[in-house]
């Protein structure tokens, strides 16, 4: 439970950071859910306050956008589906938006992890791209998707690039 607490003081702290402008960006990680994926989220600003904008006679009402990701894993058999997608809240185009979805897989819960296999997909002037994949597991042991979230903001925020990363639940198969 303290756990679901600390994700939800996080993002409140991430609401009032973006509502009174503290910082041009910030970033925020929902716990990992039951269904084993995990989600995060990166705030871009304008480069031009609005106190600015209303100095010059302009009056801007954008808001700011949050780039956002999950990465997920599902089991059917001894098929592994895996996904990463990267979108905008609220939904705008931007110059450039991807997102890889990497599968590891470890023995047992303390052995080191192994690089599997791997899905990218990028879009040009989107709102969200999904990178996804499958896998036949011929070993049994524990598997985790590990998502990479990138975008290029749209012009006027900042900052001009996001990044982030996320990572499922590590999720026992057996063959």
């Amino acid at each position: 439970m303290k756990l679901k607490t600390t994700g939800v003081i996080i993002s409140l702290l991430m609401i009032l950071i973006t509502l009174t402008g503290l910082v041009a960006a910030s970033a925020a990680e929902k716990v990992n859910g039951d269904d084993g994926q995990s989600t995060i989220s990166v705030t871009l600003q304008q480069e031009t306050s609005n106190s600015a904008l209303k100095n010059t006679g302009e009056v801007s009402i954008a808001s700011p956008i949050i780039m956002t990701g999950q990465s997920k894993l599902s089991v059917t058999g001894k098929r592994i589906n895996f996904s990463t997608s990267t979108f905008t809240i609220p939904s705008v185009s931007c110059p450039l938006v991807q997102a890889t979805s990497e599968l590891y897989y470890k023995k047992t819960q303390s052995s080191k992890e192994a690089f599997k296999i791997s899905a990218f997909k990028q879009g040009k002037n989107v709102k969200k791209v999904e990178a996804k994949g499958f896998f036949i597991v011929k070993q049994s042991g524990y598997y985790q998707v590990i998502g990479h979230h990138r975008i290029v903001s749209p012009p006027g925020y900042k900052p001009s690039e996001a990044e982030d990363v996320t990572y499922s639940k590590w999720k026992y198969v057996s063959v």
